[in-house]
Parts: structure tokens; sequence; C-alpha cells
């Protein structure tokens, strides 16, 4: 993910998308992360998430926000060093000693 979102915006037709979990019964929930270009130099990210109503807590939210590219390329920065780190947690913005 963080590499993906560290080189978006490649060319106009760049998509990318981190899925996990479905909808179907077999599986407690589902995560969606969907990014795209949007022309003249915007990207469109649409998130969601789902949990049906057979769990303890169902819930379904949706988030979409347009974006700029360079912010997604700090967030894929920020994420491939976090994970490179033994630091637990990611904090946007950054926190004065982050």
């Amino acid at each position: 993910m963080g590499s993906e979102l560290e080189t978006f915006h490649r060319d106009a037709s760049h998509v990318f998308t981190l899925e996990s979990g479905s909808r179907g019964p077999c599986w407690y929930g589902q995560f969606r992360m969907h990014v795209s270009f949007r022309p003249p130099s915007r990207a469109m990210v649409d998130v969601s998430v789902f949990v049906p109503d057979d769990q303890p807590d169902p819930f379904e939210a949706r988030f979409r926000a347009e974006v700029e590219p360079a912010a997604l390329n700090e967030l894929g920065r920020r994420l491939r060093s976090r994970v490179a780190s033994d630091r637990a947690r990611l904090v946007c913005p950054p926190e004065p000693d982050d």
C-alpha cells in the first residue's frame, strides 16, 4: 500500500484498490479503499467499511475525499517508513517528535 501511494499518479489511468474481507456471509465484514486520478491534477479517495447486521456491532460507512496526489505520495512514504521502523502507530499530521 505504501509503495502504491508513494508512486501514485504515474499517469492519468493509475488506480489503486486495497480490499480486505467481503460482504459475503462467511466474512466478518469488508474494508475497501479505492484511489483514482481525477483530471486535471487531483485524486479521489473512496473508503468504505461494512460489518453485517448479524455481527455484534454492525455498521456501514463510506468516506470520499478529493485530495492532491502529493498528499497521497507523502502518506505512502510515511507508511513505508513506519513499516521499516519499530514504531507502532502512524499519526497524521505528524506529531512534533515524529
